[in-house]
C-alpha cells in the first residue's frame, strides 16, 4: 500500500536489506555453549544446539534476493561439507557427544552469512529516493 502512494508523490521505495552479525555470532555462541555444556550436563546441551539451528536459519530466511542464486550455491556446499564432516568425526566421539557435530551445520551457516556480510557491505543500503 505504501509503495503505490509513494509513486504519486515523485518518489520510489527499495527496501533496506539486513545486514547485520549479530544473529551469526549468537549461533556461533550457542554451538559453544552446547559443546561446553556436552561435557558437563549431555542433556542440557541439545537445546542450546537447537536454538543454535534456530538463530541460523532465520538468517537463511532472511537472505538478500538480488544475490538468492549465489547464496543457494553457497548453502548446498556448506550442507555438503558437513554431512562430510559429521560422518568423518562422528566415530571419533563417545556415544552422547557425536550428536553436537551436528553444530557444524549452523557454525558454517553463520560464518558464511558473516563474510557475505562483509562482501556485500559496500553496496549503499536503498532507502526512499526522490
Amino acid at each position: 500500500v505504501m509503495r503505490s502512494e509513494l509513486v504519486k508523490f515523485g518518489m520510489e521505495f527499495n527496501e533496506v536489506i539486513e545486514r547485520t552479525v549479530v544473529l551469526d555470532i549468537i549461533a556461533i555462541g550457542l554451538v559453544g555453549l552446547s559443546i561446553l555444556f556436552g561435557f558437563l550436563v549431555p542433556e542440557i546441551c541439545f537445546i542450546f544446539l537447537l536454538m543454535s539451528f534456530i538463530f541460523a536459519f532465520y538468517r537463511v530466511a532472511k537472505l538478500d534476493y538480488q544475490h538468492y542464486r549465489l547464496y543457494s550455491i553457497e548453502l548446498v556446499i556448506i550442507i555438503f561439507v558437513s554431512i562430510f564432516f559429521i560422518a568423518f568425526l562422528y566415530n571419533l566421539m563417545t556415544k552422547p557427544l557425536g550428536l553436537l557435530l551436528f553444530g557444524i551445520l549452523p557454525v558454517l551457516v553463520s560464518i558464511a552469512c558473516i563474510i557475505n556480510i562483509c562482501l556485500l557491505s559496500k553496496h549503499n543500503n536503498d532507502t526512499i529516493n526522490k
